[in-house]
């Protein structure tokens, strides 16, 4: 996706909610240490799902934006990536992760351990802060509001079913059906869905360097686009070596499976896939609802 949002004015909103943010803290008895906890969790994110909210907006109006609706934009775009940072920092823990965007784990930091379940709780509290603090006589803050919730509890809902088809179906018995039913429950529905699904693919796939992460979806056994396309393209006996490595905790096991994912022509399928994922946004965009909100850009 080719953003198109003024970064001149979209970076600066995230230095306004960070300060929200500890004035709130600090007036409610939080110490230094929780206020640094939860501003570093904050920043140095990719940022695709905060401009996407200020994108769709510029995309869909039918009139050029205003500086207050950009800057409406931009703080429900940051509450977005403040809600992504909550999920990573739980979602590393339960995947037992090393690294997240080049660096050790929140949760893996000596000065933290498990007090960073606590860090992402007070995260998803920042959410309903800010909101109140910016939109508390806008229209649109129930909803708002709500939206966000249900996006936090879809997105959880998603995480327990994938830690359920880990930890208690063999692998041979998912298909893109279960693996759908989960993954559409991801955050920003279906833009989340795509996310998800690029992620997964990265993980396998991508440059460590570059994403900045080492994924352990291998040994954690989990039900991703990769092996269920992986089970459905190999042959007999590459079957046979994924069945009995994916899954497992050793390195060597891993490497087995990354071997055959090599092999096979994932990559072209993914492709494929984000080819028809990409028309089907720009599908939904095009038949957004005019009954209320923005208004679409007709040519």
């Amino acid at each position: 996706m080719a953003f198109t949002v003024d970064r001149s004015k979209f970076d600066p909103v995230l230095a306004e909610l960070v300060g929200n943010v500890k004035e709130h803290f600090g007036s409610n008895g939080a110490s230094g240490e929780v206020i640094n906890h939860v501003e570093k969790n904050l920043r140095n994110g990719k940022m695709f799902r905060a401009l996407s909210v200020p994108q769709t907006g510029l995309s869909t109006l039918d009139r050029p934006i205003t500086e207050q609706e950009l800057h409406d934009l931009s703080i429900l775009g940051w509450l977005v990536e403040v809600l992504q940072a909550y999920i990573l920092i739980l979602d590393d823990i339960m995947d037992n992760s090393l690294t997240r965007r080049g660096k050790l784990c929140w949760y893996r930091r000596t000065s933290v351990g498990m007090k960073a379940v606590n860090d992402g709780c007070l995260l998803k509290s920042s959410i309903s802060i800010l909101l109140k603090q910016h939109f508390p006589k806008h229209p649109a803050y129930l909803k708002a509001m709500e939206t966000l919730h249900e996006f936090a509890f879809l997105t959880e809902i998603g995480q327990e079913c994938d830690g359920i088809a880990s930890d208690n179906r063999g692998t041979e018995q998912w298909n893109m059906a279960e693996y759908d039913n989960i993954q559409t429950r991801d955050i920003l529905v279906p833009l989340g869905s795509f996310y998800q699904f690029q992620n997964e693919y990265l993980v396998i796939f991508g440059n460590h360097r570059l994403t900045g992460k080492i994924g352990t979806d291998i040994q954690e056994n989990k039900c991703s686009w990769v092996i269920i396309q992986a089970l459905q393209m190999c042959s007999t006996e590459q079957r046979h070596i994924l069945l009995e490595n994916y899954g497992q905790p050793s390195q060597d096991s891993a490497m087995k499976c990354q071997r055959i994912f090599e092999l096979l022509s994932l990559r072209e399928e993914y492709r494929s896939r984000e080819d028809r994922e990409l028309d089907e946004l720009e599908a939904s965009i095009c038949n957004l609802d005019e009954s209320e909100g923005v208004k679409k850009r007709h040519s």
